[in-house]
């Protein structure tokens, strides 16, 4: 195996977190950390050197010159993309993971001779680098730790105690001896939670957390104020000045901070996403490992998880293409998610079907388990 460096951030971001997962996962030798001057670095565990936002040739040349990788995973940006030709010339094989609603293809045609392999993890992302630059890309999707995001380790609740569905006041799970049936004839007549993030770093009016907050007012003013509940959750630096703190009475909304990833998919049982725009969109994907039901935009990559008549898709009112990126920005219909939230409490059985049935496919198809082979057959061609 050739030694396999990755070039990457190290923080709580979306792409810190994939190349937390890489790093876990596979056998990384070492990693050139893009230190990032508001959303911070994280120590890690392998050998590294740093770079700044905009890093330059002097600290990538420390970094190869110290680690000496073989081959290297850029994901998203080189963040300066002489980089690729600097690699090339030391005859590193050079591979790109990017990210489409940030970086257009386009930018990174010029420096296609120096760039080995293309991997895209989502079907969409794909298809845009086909169209536009044949021959380079594979698809393989993004693996999720299953062995971390999984039913099980839901129904823990920080403090220990189960986060199981209630029955007569008690916390219960399929595995008490109460059929699936009876555990969802006591969702409905108790507190029904939601669960949604706003990001990190000031995403929420991407995650669509803003229409989040105008169906949650919708459904009170149509009598759900005592039936249902939704826990928003925002970094402990946000919760203060976040736009969505809720003005006192609005109790069914509450703004949380998560410790531990996984802490964002327990005491609830829907996660709702009606993002406007994702590269990746990497939540939706751990909330189905935990077995939840999602509600997410109808638009790619959102989208392309699900099965074709899945019933939770937020249909989209329009699109707007931007100066940056190669997915649009989605608007989606806030009369149409409500509908979908109403149709998620009204029918708790199916929603317990759904949950089992996301659960299934992101174990059988998109699991570290089942992909990682695959990723390391690639990097180390």
């Amino acid at each position: 195996m050739r030694k396999i460096g990755i070039i990457a951030y190290s923080n709580n971001s979306g792409l810190g977190v994939v190349a937390a997962a890489f790093r876990k996962h596979l056998p990384l030798d070492s990693q050139f950390v893009i230190k990032h001057p508001v959303k911070g670095t994280h120590d890690i565990n392998i050998p590294h050197t740093f770079g700044d936002i905009e890093a330059t040739e002097a600290q990538l040349i420390e970094y190869l010159d110290t680690c000496k990788p073989e081959v290297v995973i850029i994901i998203e940006t080189p963040f300066n993309f002489d980089f690729f030709k600097i690699m090339h010339d030391r005859g590193i094989r050079v591979v790109l993971i990017p990210m489409i609603d940030s970086i257009s293809v386009e930018k990174f045609i010029p420096y296609e001779k120096y760039i080995d392999l293309v991997i895209n993890f989502t079907k969409v992302g794909q298809e845009i680098y086909e169209k536009h630059w044949q021959g380079k890309g594979i698809h393989i999707p993004y693996p999720i730790d299953t062995k971390y995001f999984n039913p099980d380790s839901t129904k823990e609740s920080r403090d220990n105690k189960p986060a199981g569905f209630l029955v007569d006041g008690t916390e219960s799970s399929p595995g008490d001896g109460h059929t699936i049936d009876e555990l969802a004839e006591a969702i409905r007549d108790k507190e029904y939670t939601f669960l949604h993030s706003a990001g990190f770093g000031g995403a929420g009016f991407r995650k669509g957390s803003d229409i989040v907050q105008t169906v949650f007012r919708q459904l009170e003013f149509q009598g759900y104020k005592r039936k249902i509940s939704i826990n928003i959750y925002c970094q402990v630096g946000e919760l203060q000045h976040n736009p969505l703190r809720s003005p006192q009475g609005e109790a069914y909304i509450s703004l949380v901070d998560v410790p531990e990833a996984i802490d964002l998919y327990r005491g609830g049982q829907i996660y709702i996403a009606p993002s406007r725009r994702e590269g990746l969109g990497l939540p939706v994907l751990e909330a189905m490992a935990c077995g939840l039901p999602v509600i997410t935009t109808d638009a790619a990559p959102m989208n392309e998880w699900f099965p074709k008549n899945y019933p939770l898709l937020v249909k989209v009112q329009c699109q707007t293409d931007l100066p940056y990126g190669d997915v649009p920005m989605y608007t989606p219909s806030a009369y149409d998610l409500m509908q979908k939230m109403e149709f998620a409490y009204k029918n708790p059985e199916l929603m317990v079907q759904i949950g089992e049935e996301n659960c299934s496919i992101i174990r059988d198809n998109f699991s570290w388990d089942v992909l990682r082979d695959t990723y390391l057959d690639f990097l180390d061609r």
